[in-house]
Formats: structure tokens, C-alpha cells, sequence
């Protein structure tokens, strides 16, 4: 029985991995972040993205790297065109931003956020297939909901109903 449990351990031995292998480097996220307003007014969507992106197991400094930019509206194509070449995501706010972005960066992905009519203004191809490097969240899906506003606002005062107290 001994003879048999040494051939076992020894076996087990000359099996297990010789050298062992460290393991390779975490591949680290670069994401650009363009808001075209002041920190101080949208500062805290750049806050909330990054504690959102921790939650999700992505660490800055670790394998994320989110560089932000604050760019007046005139400025946002120079923004950028700065971030094109360190950066592999690029997420921008307002329609501004998404019109310069489909500009200049047609080889990096491109999210676009708080964006009205994207189709309408040429950004995608259609909200359900945005196709190329484009996709992103809308509040205005097409023009015509702005007119279905202004009807809502237009209506007579005789429809409505008197309060009650």
C-alpha cells in the first residue's frame, strides 16, 4: 500500500506545471468624456459615470482611464480632436457634442447622450439599427413630438375642469 501511495505522490508531482506563468496585465479602458458646459454645472454626471463605472468592476487608475473634458460650445470639435488619439471610447453630452464627435471621429465608438432627434439630425441611421460608430440615449426620439407638445400646451380653456374644494 505504501509502494502504491509514493508512485501516486510522485506521479502528482512530476504533473504538476514545472515554471509558472504570470499573469498578463488587465487591458485598461480609455474613455474620453466631453460635457460642453462648466464643471460646476455638469460636474456631477462626470461623478456619478465614474462611481457607476467602479460598480460595474471598472477602477480608474486600474484598468480604466477616463479623461474629461469641459469645452465651451465653440470649443468642442478642438476637444475632441485633442482626445481622438489616447482614447479608444469616446462619450459626449448634448447635440453639440454628438454633431462635432460624427465629424471627426469615424474610427473610434462614439455614445452620445442627452441628445435630441438623433435620426432627424443625421447621427444614426435609425434609433433601432443606429449603424457605424454611433449609438446613444435620446430625449426626443423624432421632431414631430415637439409639436405633440405644443398641441398638449394649446388646449382650450373650456376643456378643462373647474377645482373643486
Amino acid at each position: 500500500m505504501r509502494r502504491r501511495n509514493f508512485i501516486i505522490l510522485l506521479g502528482a508531482v512530476f504533473a504538476w506545471p514545472h515554471r509558472v506563468e504570470a499573469q498578463g496585465a488587465q487591458k485598461v479602458w480609455r474613455i474620453g468624456h466631453i460635457f460642453p458646459a462648466a464643471p460646476s454645472v455638469v460636474g456631477h454626471f462626470a461623478d456619478s459615470f465614474e462611481r457607476r463605472m467602479v460598480d460595474l468592476g471598472y477602477y480608474p487608475g486600474r484598468n480604466l482611464k477616463v479623461t474629461r473634458r469641459f469645452p465651451e460650445p465653440g470649443h468642442v470639435e478642438d476637444a475632441v480632436l485633442e482626445l481622438l488619439p489616447e482614447t479608444g471610447v469616446l462619450v459626449t453630452w448634448t447635440t453639440v457634442g454628438g454633431v462635432a464627435a460624427k465629424r471627426l471621429a469615424t474610427t473610434i465608438p462614439v455614445v452620445f447622450l442627452a441628445v435630441g432627434a438623433p435620426v432627424d439630425i443625421g447621427l444614426v441611421e435609425s434609433l433601432s439599427r443606429p449603424g457605424g460608430n454611433m449609438t446613444g440615449v435620446t430625449f426626443e426620439s423624432a421632431i414631430d413630438t415637439y409639436a405633440k407638445r405644443l398641441q398638449i400646451l394649446k388646449v382650450p380653456t373650456n376643456c378643462l375642469m373647474p377645482l373643486r374644494r
